[in-house]
């Protein structure tokens, strides 16, 4: 079954009447910030990763019995160098 859903001009989706979208974030202007945020995002992506090639080894584990070596050595791989960047981001940015 498909749902059709009908918005009222000037309505987004997501949103119900009378509710206020909310304010876009203003783009960083500091480069300093810039770069943190993206070192952030990127310890982020790596811990995603590891998280999903652990989570796709565990369930071929489950449906075959047997774990691949690649996903045996990239998860503590993925996940271990995703928490050493986000330490080292907190410990740069760590006020004195």
């Amino acid at each position: 079954m498909i749902a059709v859903i009908r918005l009222h001009p000037g309505e987004r989706a997501g949103y119900s009447r009378g509710m206020k979208t909310p304010d876009k974030p203003q783009a960083e202007t500091d480069p300093e910030q810039c770069e943190l945020n993206r070192e952030l995002k990127d310890a982020n992506t790596t811990l995603a990763l590891g998280a999903g090639v652990g989570a796709l080894g565990t369930g071929t584990a489950l449906l075959t019995g047997a774990v691949c070596p690649f996903c045996y050595v990239a998860v503590p791989a993925l996940l271990g160098m995703g928490l050493y960047k986000r330490r080292q981001i907190k410990k740069r940015n760590k006020p004195a």
